[in-house]
């Protein structure tokens, strides 16, 4: 008995030892794209981008996430619910090939393929955005995705 009540208060001791203040969890989300002509989206990406991870990359090869950050959905319905406009007139496909965090050279990269059709016409374009963050900081990143949303309607809408 003593032998056991020995056994369980190491084993309490030791994992009050191991354990360590975690910092918050934080979620994040995106403001709505102003005059967006957008009615509805379908939108494809790597399964691995459609998730609530704010993703990270660093060299060709290593891909993480965004410590205890997170989006508030996962990033294909937040991108729908900001870009979208039930007065749009445009409906979109939107393949997002890459969307990261570049950790070395401190650069949001979007790269994607948007078919905009109305009624009549569809018109299709592939691009890849750079928008510089100054720091590493969650805010910093945060600012620098709505940046490429917005950019991204922007440049759709006023195209057509």
């Amino acid at each position: 008995m003593i032998k056991h009540l020995a056994l369980l208060l190491l084993s309490l001791t030791s994992c009050s030892l191991l354990t360590t203040k975690s910092e918050p969890i934080e979620y994040f989300t995106l403001n709505k794209v102003k005059d967006s002509c957008i009615e509805s989206i379908e939108i494809k990406a790597p399964s691995y981008l459609l998730s609530e991870k704010i993703i990270l990359r660093k060299g060709d090869h290593l891909i993480g996430s965004l410590n205890n950050s997170y989006w508030i959905s996962p990033i294909q319905n937040l991108v729908t619910e900001i870009v979208t406009n039930k007065d749009g007139n445009y409906l979109a496909k939107l393949t997002i090939a890459d969307l990261y965090f570049d950790v070395e050279s401190n650069q949001l990269i979007f790269s994607y393929d948007l078919n905009l059709c109305d009624r009549k016409n569809c018109s299709a374009k592939s691009n890849t955005i750079l928008i510089k963050v100054m720091t590493k900081n969650p805010i910093d990143i945060i600012k620098a995705h709505q940046s490429i949303f917005n950019k991204l309607v922007n440049d759709a809408c006023k195209s057509i």
